[in-house]
């Protein structure tokens, strides 16, 4: 199993940060992979 982790920084765009989650989440479907997201909020 290939294990990944992410660092995703959010600066006031919820919109775009939703959709890069959303995408990112579309390869965890695949039991090879084992994706971590971490999600870094700035304000």
């Amino acid at each position: 199993m290939t294990k990944i982790g992410l660092i995703v920084l959010n600066w006031n765009n919820y919109y775009d940060t939703k959709e890069c989650i959303n995408s990112i989440l579309k390869y965890k479907i695949s039991n090879e992979l084992d994706i971590k997201v971490y999600l870094i909020a700035l304000r």
